[in-house]
């Protein structure tokens, strides 16, 4: 995310430091190459045939299979094949009925050929019958709960239990923001019950427990339903039905505490919300009383909580210095401002654009924000003495594209965003300086989100308002107030801004570098001249299919880097120089095109047809093992498209996900295997050590010792090509030899870049290394490996 103040001195996002970052993360992914035709598959997977799979493909289904442990371990070499076709019959069947199809039917039959019986082949027959999705919901047994209030807390989208409502004004609605407690945004989930969705049948007990955590929202704690579904074959739908077993107790409040204010007593706080001691309380009524503070304009903050084991209420808040407290009226300048507050929240609805110009000096920034994209031009000259041409920095991100020019630059940046699976954010917010003797200020917010709705827009923008924003400004010592012809005239120094009095229409915005404006159609002018004015040359197509590269590229080239510098304004330079000469060597020799096709296989997944195998939820996971069960799921998905099937990457690749998912069945068997096995070398060994050590096995030891004998030339170059039987080992020649080309003092500064001292240890002895005459590509990796890797397995032999 990045936020750039609107009204003075234009903060840059430290954006380029990420660079060096980044270059490490390129060198530890073993799998910075393309993938080509060689890639292989899992033979399981050539051996399996199915028929009858009208709603998902045959490698949707062997997508899904190959990420499940169990599948995994049936399939396993060390596993009893004879098994193997239970288990597909059981997850698919599983699957299909979370995916709707609750009358699947799967069979599998193992076939054996005479010519080849050791080569088994799965034959599978799928019967899928007929998809039913969600219909109503239907409550049964409600006394004192309304049932139309359950039915649209389970169908509509809800916030988490611990989250806290935020107020803004947007496109001249007020919308309901959800937080958590240090004020960061708490998304929402999705409806317990959504019409037209797929039935997720033998989630009974889920439904149940959400069902009761609805309630809970409701007021009304310990709760006992039964819930079931009542299925329409001729439609296709199922109703979900709710029976309330038991109501359980209405929440009462108890007690109240409040904290943080000094303006306002408690008593005038409740007497303000019309809330005391004994009264009913449901999730509903916290929100709508955090919606009477925000309406005030007095509180910058304000969460309440209630504690359903006590029954208490705690409210905390900070106050808005300088204003009356809720009693008192707001004067008449308040009021306007209040209305103008309204008028700027209805840009978007309204069809206006932005237009916001500074100027500092020779310096010029044109900013224009619409519902339709955002453009920006930055204009420096490039010597203030002379007439010479400024040069020019251009940005124009809308529903189809996202493109970043430099003048000085023969290509832009150009990524299309049409079939991008995310979102591009964006929102401008004013609101009075908190310092007393200054006037407004301003934030600009650019942020990306990964998922969107299928009817949402890959940009979306927003003109954030709140009453607290404004009302401030009606009672500054340091503004003049002026009423003229029917319009407000609020005066700062230089800085000025004209309200219609009636409606709280900003007729003229001047602020202290520039000026405001609002018009429709700002936008499409200044896109048109600005992609007319574009080389032809810049319309290709190579950029968006390596986008990570393309953009370091472009970033840290040097007019951008040096306008950047000169934007700045400040020394020492955003970066050291040395750094960016290092990156950029290291970008052009390729070495974040494994960042390219990373994000090419997030989106191919992301493409994908759905199908998921439910997994029951394991308990008390702490977040990291979370994030390892994610991680190792994602991996054993992709693990086939880097590793060879059987070669020892891809046995301890999985073995390592099978053990972090609790699936370690046959992971001694393995590590026995590798460990034993003549054609084992170094590499290899290390890496089982490494396994071992993580797991926290004792047989590390023995295990290091032998990669410490197996130390040779030919016994790396047996692990070497292992590694890159797929992939190749294009990434290692290219990291090779970008390596090469850096100076002494590029890798210095490299060094200082890098956090991981063992890394920089690495990049300097490649850079010393230098391959010889007829030298093969593993032989000069051995090379390099020997002494740290000796080392290494000395110091893990103990």
């Amino acid at each position: 995310m990045a936020t750039r103040n609107c009204h003075g001195d234009t903060e840059v996002t430290k954006w380029i430091r990420m660079s060096s970052y980044l270059i490490l993360i390129a060198v530890a992914i073993p799998c910075c190459t393309c993938i080509t035709a060689s890639a292989q598959t899992a033979p399981i997977a050539n051996r399996i045939e199915m028929v009858g799979n009208r709603s998902f493909s045959k490698h949707t289904l062997l997508k899904e299979l190959k990420a499940q442990p169990e599948f995994l371990i049936a399939s396993h070499a060390f596993g009893d094949e004879s098994k193997l076709a239970n288990v597909i019959e059981r997850l698919l069947v599983k699957g299909y009925r979370n995916e709707g199809f609750d009358q699947a039917s799967v069979q599998c039959q193992q076939v054996t050929t005479q010519t080849k019986p050791s080569l088994s082949r799965w034959e599978i027959i799928i019967d899928e019958g007929k998809q039913i999705r969600c219909g109503q919901v239907r409550i049964q047994s409600a006394k004192q709960i309304d049932p139309q209030s359950l039915e649209r807390r389970l169908t509509q989208a809800f916030a988490e239990a611990t989250a806290f409502p935020n107020f803004v004004e947007i496109n001249g609605n007020v919308i309901t923001h959800w937080v958590n407690e240090q004020g960061k945004e708490s998304k929402l989930k999705d409806p317990v019950w959504k019409t037209g969705d797929e039935v997720r049948f033998d989630s009974e007990l889920g439904l149940r427990q959400q069902v009761i955590q609805a309630i809970e929202d409701l007021g009304f704690s310990r709760s006992d339903v039964l819930v079931r579904f009542e299925v329409d074959r001729d439609k296709q739908t199922a109703d979900l039905l709710v029976e309330i077993l038991d109501e359980g107790v209405a929440d009462r409040i108890s007690e109240i505490d409040i904290q943080g204010n000094s303006i306002n007593t408690k008593e005038q706080i409740l007497a303000y919300l019309g809330v005391s001691v004994g009264d009913p309380i449901a999730r509903r009524d916290l929100q709508q009383w955090t919606k009477r503070l925000w309406d005030s304009g007095r509180f910058k903050k304000h969460q309440f909580r209630f504690d359903k084991q006590t029954q208490s209420l705690s409210l905390e808040v900070e106050e808005c210095s300088g204003l009356p407290p809720l009693d008192e009226p707001i004067n008449k300048i308040a009021t306007v401002l209040l209305k103008a507050s309204q008028w700027l929240a209805g840009i978007a609805a309204r069809g206006d654009d932005i237009e916001t110009f500074n100027a500092w000096g020779n310096d010029k920034l044109l900013v224009i924000e619409s519902n339709d994209g955002l453009f920006a031009e930055f204009r420096s000259p490039l010597d203030t003495s002379t007439d010479a041409q400024s040069e020019t920095v251009s940005l124009l991100i809308d529903r189809d594209r996202f493109i970043l020019n430099h003048s000085a630059l023969p290509q832009c940046l150009r990524i299309p965003l049409s079939s991008m699976d995310g979102q591009i954010q964006f929102s401008t917010e004013h609101f009075a300086d908190p310092e007393p003797n200054k006037f407004l200020k301003g934030t600009f917010t650019l942020a990306g989100n990964t998922k969107r709705d299928e009817n949402e827009a890959p940009l979306r923008f927003n003109f954030r308002s709140s009453p607290v924003n404004w009302l401030p400004l009606a009672y500054k010592d340091s503004v003049h107030y002026e009423f003229i012809g029917g319009d407000l005239i609020l005066t700062h120094g230089k800085e000025s801004i004209r309200i219609d009095v009636e409606s709280g229409k900003v007729n003229q915005w001047t602020t202290r570098n520039g000026m405001l404006r609002f018009a429709p159609g700002l936008l499409s002018a200044a896109r048109s001249t600005f992609l007319g004015e574009l080389p032809e040359a810049d319309q290709h197509g190579q950029q968006h299919r390596q986008p990570v590269t393309a953009t370091v590229a472009f970033l840290t080239s040097d007019p951008v880097i040096q306008t950047l510098n000169r934007f700045r304004r400040e020394t020492p330079p955003l970066i050291d120089p040395l750094q960016i000469s290092a990156i950029r060597k290291l970008n052009d020799g390729g070495m974040l095109r494994g960042c390219d096709l990373l994000l090419t296989w997030m989106g191919d997944d992301a493409n994908d047809e759905k199908f998921d195998i439910p997994v029951a939820p394991s308990k008390n996971l702490s977040s990291e093992q979370i994030v390892w069960n994610v991680g190792s799921r994602i991996a054993l998905l992709h693990i086939d498209k880097v590793f060879q099937e059987g070669t020892w990457p891809s046995m301890l690749s999985k073995e390592f996900c099978l053990r972090s998912l609790g699936a370690s069945k046959y992971t001694s068997k393995v590590v026995q295997q590798l460990a034993e096995a003549p054609s084992s070398g170094p590499i290899c060994l290390a890496a089982l050590t490494l396994m071992l050590k993580q797991f926290r096995s004792d047989l590390y030891k023995r295990t290091a010792n032998i990669g410490l004998q197996r130390l040779s030339p030919e016994a790396f170059s047996r692990d070497y090509d292992a590694l890159t039987a797929v992939i190749g080992d294009d990434f290692f020649v290219r990291l090779r030899r970008s390596i090469a080309t850096l100076t002494d003092a590029e890798m210095t500064a490299l060094e200082n870049a890098l956090p991981i001292a063992r890394a920089t240890r690495l990049l300097r002895r490649i850079q010393h290394t230098t391959i010889q005459a007829e030298e093969s590509e593993s032989q000069y990796w051995y090379r390099v490996a020997h002494d740290p890797l000796a080392a290494w397995l000395q110091q893990n032999a103990g």
